[in-house]
């Protein structure tokens, strides 16, 4: 078990997924993790305007902000790397183009004539 600087406690267990590579790193204690949602079942029982029930609706949708947010620029980022890529791989769009010009050298891609470099995404 692991205490970090916050005080919060983490498993050093790692899942595996089936091919033997790690899925996710290290999880939170079992037995925090049980008091956890043993907490959240408790929030049925009291008033929804209830001070304790506020608090833990504003922790939890925080979390799922944060998570929102990770996986669209996770997206975001897959589909800049997967456009950059497609636009080097043109004549016009290719990094080395503004020194192939400054040496005289007419634009040319990786591409053979009438095939498409890829599509943006």
């Amino acid at each position: 078990m692991t205490v970090t600087d916050e005080g919060s406690t983490a498993t050093d267990e790692v899942v595996y997924a089936p091919g033997g590579e790690p899925a996710y790193g290290p999880g939170i204690d079992p037995e925090r993790l049980a008091v956890c949602l043993d907490v959240l079942r408790e929030l049925d029982e009291i008033e929804v305007d209830h001070p304790d029930a506020v608090a833990v609706r504003r922790a939890t949708s925080h979390i799922y902000r944060t998570v929102k947010q990770r996986r669209r620029q996770e997206r975001r980022a897959a589909k800049t790397a997967h456009d950059k890529t497609v636009t080097e791989a043109t004549a016009t769009g290719s990094a080395q183009r503004i020194d192939d010009e400054t040496e005289g050298i007419l634009p040319s891609s990786r591409t053979g004539e009438g095939q498409i470099a890829g599509i943006l995404q």
